[in-house]
């Protein structure tokens, strides 16, 4: 039972909790942890998760978020939904602003290309990214607002570790 009132309600507020986790627990952990081991130890076991280094666009300085991914092919596939109640995350902006981005995933760091899905591939994969992490389908619900890229790697970019 939900003491908020609305079932909906609940689910938000859980979903801000974990939300806050994450931004503010995991996120900066694993961080630290991505530099130290390549991302091989980090606290989101049993999700995909890579690095991602942007270009802020204020700033022009490297920014880096651990964000959950999936593989589409060679491509890799990451989303960001924002929170009912909080700031859209900066690193959609930065990719739009400047597409060229760095990742490290699964060890492997990697020089990549970054554009906005095209409708037809949201519709594709968007099942897929909600099984990975399933507040991306409540927090669409109440703000439809997401931002889903896909990462194309560049030829003969790929450094290990």
């Amino acid at each position: 039972m939900c003491l908020i009132g609305r079932q909906s309600s609940c689910v938000v507020a859980l979903g801000s909790l974990k939300t806050w986790l994450v931004k503010h627990v995991v996120s900066p952990m694993d961080r630290v942890s991505f530099r130290l081991t390549g991302g091989r130890l980090r606290l989101t076991i049993g999700r995909p998760v890579l690095l991602l280094s942007t270009i802020g666009q204020r700033t022009g300085r490297v920014r880096s978020t651990p964000i959950f991914y999936l593989r589409d092919g060679t491509d890799l596939v990451v989303c960001n939904v924002r929170p009912p109640g909080e700031r859209t995350n900066p690193w959609p902006q930065n990719l739009d602003h400047q597409p060229a981005v760095e990742v490290i995933v699964e060890g492997r760091r990697q020089r990549m290309t970054a554009r906005r899905a095209t409708q037809e591939e949201i519709d594709r994969l968007w099942p897929r990214l909600v099984r990975i992490w399933p507040l991306y389908a409540d927090y669409y619900q109440h703000t439809k607002e997401r931002h889903i890229f896909v990462l194309t790697p560049r030829s003969g970019t790929e450094d290990s570790g």
